[in-house]
């Protein structure tokens, strides 16, 4: 009775091994077919030949002729993606220090021919190009074609949307921030009226309560709430792939590191720390945030306050300032 499991895992493994040869045998004539098809220069088909090549068996060479063959069809930002994984790949005696630079080569060509956008937005926003979901990473360009682009930044604090134009070979700045409103002074210098710096406009200003502390004791809670729930969200998120890199841990599956499994259950575990400790961050930052707030809500200093106006005449400009005394 107990030579049965390990009858099982035996045949299991002969079925993978069976399934791995035929994935190979498989990705061997799609590479084969691409070479002759880019060859003919249909780097179309070609195209599509070395991507299935490499969903099949991951070969460096699939991946590279993959990144090349969308260079020759102007499809950079694909392209350049491609290339960085390419130069991501362990040491492999079928990568020589030749192809790297190669690689390299190719793919500065390409990115003097993408526009480049470099996003600014708080940690755990998610970045949509066009309406498409886009890998953004805190501080790193994302490459796109040139041209005008439409872009949505979503997080917890809300949805912000931007139009912006990405020429080719420059880096185009993308603002979580709203651009301030500049304020132009259309007041004529000829016509403006000149005011008696003696008149005292306010004589006996009423004493009222600064309303300062309100406003920032509200935005202390508010932002550590917000920190709070991203915190939450995160957290929650690191579970879940830490969940799923269970559900994908098998005996044996990092035995070839660069397999498609061993991939897949790595960046698993990258993602749940790294959800991880924005969870950490947000849990920190926010609570800190609220306590702050808090206390500048109860302890912030009520005082009567006076103010004085005083009229600034000048050649080619007329106008007033206030000054306020706690």
């Amino acid at each position: 009775m107990r030579t049965w499991p390990i009858l099982a895992v035996m045949a299991f493994c002969a079925v993978a091994n069976a399934q791995g040869k035929d994935n190979k045998a498989e990705s061997d004539k799609l590479f084969n077919e691409g070479i002759t098809l880019f060859n003919n220069k249909d780097y179309v088909t070609a195209r599509q030949k070395f991507s299935d090549a490499y969903g099949k068996f991951p070969s460096p060479s699939s991946l590279f002729n993959l990144a090349r063959t969308e260079q020759l069809l102007d499809k950079c930002p694909d392209s350049i993606s491609h290339y960085r994984a390419y130069l991501a790949l362990p040491d492999n005696p079928r990568i020589t220090e030749q192809n790297r630079a190669n690689a390299r080569q190719d793919m500065a060509s390409c990115m003097a021919k993408v526009g480049r956008l470099n996003v600014k937005a708080p940690s755990g926003t998610s970045v949509w190009i066009d309406g498409v979901a886009a890998q953004w990473v805190e501080g790193e360009p994302i490459d796109v074609s040139p041209g005008a682009h439409d872009l949505q930044l979503k997080n917890a604090i809300g949805t912000k949307t931007r139009r912006v134009d990405a020429p080719a070979g420059q880096v185009t700045f993308v603002e979580w921030e709203d651009p301030s409103v500049p304020v132009t002074n259309t007041t004529n210098p000829n016509t403006a009226p000149i005011i008696n710096p003696t008149q005292n406009l306010n004589p006996n200003p009423p004493a009222t309560t600064s309303p300062a502390r309100w406003i920032a004791g509200g935005a202390l809670i508010g932002v550590g709430v917000v920190g709070l729930g991203i915190g939450l969200g995160m957290s929650l998120a690191s579970q879940s792939s830490n969940d799923e890199a269970t559900l994908l841990a098998k005996p044996g599956l990092c035995g070839t590191p660069t397999s498609a499994g061993c991939v897949a259950y790595s960046d698993k575990l990258s993602t749940a720390s790294s959800q991880s400790g924005v969870a950490y961050v947000g849990y920190i930052a926010g609570g800190v945030l609220t306590v702050a707030g808090v206390i500048a809500l109860l302890v912030w200093p009520k005082a009567k306050h006076e103010t004085a106006f005083a009229p600034i005449v000048t050649p080619g400009f007329a106008g007033a300032s206030w000054s306020l005394c706690f």
